[in-house]
């Protein structure tokens, strides 16, 4: 039996903050870039309520701009290399209503790969967090973007490989390393994986 590895799909496998903040600078006459998005809570970064902001979040999954997100540099041939040493469970916070565009995307990019997708999203109800699913689905590695839930990871036991980006800075645990490629992450995973053999 291989072990199990958990994979976030936001910011980690796909591009979703490039088409997002298109959708944002275009419908709301801003002119915002990546690295203003200091907080992983959009209401934050845009002003107005959580409410709000998980409204327009909502509403990007309906648009061609969430259709056309596009997997990050390396993400596809670093997923497709650890098909074999690993089961694949991609973990996302998506809102449950993005589910079924999000099996389409992972099947476009990724075609027969044999792999499960886990909704855990906060925002519409979630039954376990990222860490509960984790322990649950015996994941020994979880590869995400944001700091609490990589944080709650690292707490849990999980080894965690942090992707760099402007809302996550500052975070640190033991049991997580911060990377900002797809190369150094794979990297991290066989390092990982050394020390438990």
């Amino acid at each position: 039996m291989k072990p199990a590895i958990g994979i976030d799909i936001d910011e980690v496998t796909a591009d979703f903050i490039g088409p997002l903040i298109k959708y944002k600078n275009k419908t709301s006459g801003v002119n915002l870039k990546k690295k203003d998005y200091f907080s992983f809570n959009l209401e934050e970064v845009w002003g107005g309520t959580r409410e709000e902001a998980i409204k327009f979040v909502s509403d990007f999954y309906k648009t061609k701009e969430f259709d056309e997100i596009l997997p990050l540099e390396g993400a596809i041939p670093g997923i497709i290399s650890l098909k074999d040493q690993f089961d694949l469970i991609f973990i996302t916070a998506r809102h449950s209503e993005g589910a079924e565009k999000t099996k389409g995307w992972i099947e476009k990019h990724l075609g027969e790969i044999p792999c499960e997708l886990i909704i855990s999203s906060e925002f519409d109800g979630r039954e376990a967090t990222k860490a509960e699913i984790c322990i649950a689905k015996e994941i020994g590695i979880m590869l995400e973007d944001n700091s609490k839930n990589a944080l709650e990871c690292a707490e849990a036991g999980v080894n965690t490989i942090l992707f760099d980006r402007p809302w996550n800075q500052g975070a640190k645990h033991d049991n997580m390393v911060r990377v900002y490629n797809w190369s150094e992450a794979l990297q991290e995973v066989a390092r990982i994986q050394a020390g438990n053999h």
